[in-house]
């Protein structure tokens, strides 16, 4: 699928798309920023992934621009 343009989508490609297809993160309900956070918190507590604290915020901020519900 296509990654919609906004702030923050060099960095969601960057860091999410290393591991995962866009599609898995724009098949996921719309759900609210919390999640989203601790969706990206869980990848890197349990799976490891070396995402900045910065880039994390960024990348979140773009997911729940264009896939959240805020």
């Amino acid at each position: 699928p296509t990654v919609p343009a906004g702030e923050g989508r060099e960095i969601f490609m960057a860091v999410c798309m290393t591991c995962h297809s866009p599609r898995l993160v724009f098949n996921q309900p719309l759900v609210p920023r919390d999640k989203w956070e601790a969706t990206a918190q869980k990848m890197i507590d349990v799976y490891g992934a070396v995402i900045a604290e910065e880039h994390k915020s960024k990348a979140v901020d773009y997911v729940v621009s264009i896939h959240g519900t805020e």
